[in-house]
């Protein structure tokens, strides 16, 4: 996302600064669905400016349908996670985004949230996160050879990036399979 782009230096010195250049690196991106021809595209650190103006009508003029939408994350950046299937083959049963800062409102998870409460700072921590997943359930559309084909549940997110967080990270794939299997 180009809300984070005062940080590329330090964290890719390789980058040549024309490569950083969204009117450069985006068609690139676009480039590689176009050639790998994917049923379902899943782009994370998407910029709302970039979802609107460049994604949704690339996406489109070569048969993809939004999934859901842009799912922002709950911060004070305007990017996020966004989702596309073929038009062809799939259809948009149901689509949900979740926050990944806590763990329910879930049976299966009442003894971890019960857990983290009792731990301040990994309560603090989570608190700050501002991750969001998008989960959705594609059905096939039926032509053909596609007559046996199953539904599809696709989970889309961006994890909690810092490198001493894998804990967090932990949690969050956690949270984000148990959303998945309860909306399979």
């Amino acid at each position: 996302a180009d809300a984070y782009s005062h940080t590329w230096g330090a964290l890719y010195p390789y980058l040549d600064a024309d490569a950083a250049d969204p009117e450069r690196r985006l068609p690139l991106a676009m480039e590689d669905v176009r050639l790998t021809t994917p049923d379902v595209v899943a782009l994370q650190e998407v910029d709302r400016k970039w979802y609107e103006s460049f994604w949704v009508p690339q996406m489109k003029a070569e048969g993809y349908v939004p999934v859901g939408g842009l799912a922002e994350k709950t911060g004070l950046t305007r990017e996020g996670c966004a989702m596309f299937c073929r038009g062809d083959r799939w259809r948009v049963e149901r689509v949900e985004t979740v926050g990944l800062k806590t763990p329910g409102p879930m049976p299966e998870e009442e003894a971890t949230a019960a857990w983290v409460k009792t731990q301040p700072h990994l309560g603090e921590a989570l608190s700050k996160i501002s991750t969001v997943a998008q989960i959705a359930v594609l059905e096939p559309v039926v032509t053909g050879a596609g007559a046996g084909a199953r539904p599809l549940v696709v989970a889309n997110t961006h994890l909690f990036f810092h490198p001493g967080a894998v804990h967090l990270r932990c949690l969050q794939a956690r949270w984000l399979l148990r959303h998945a299997d309860d909306l399979r």
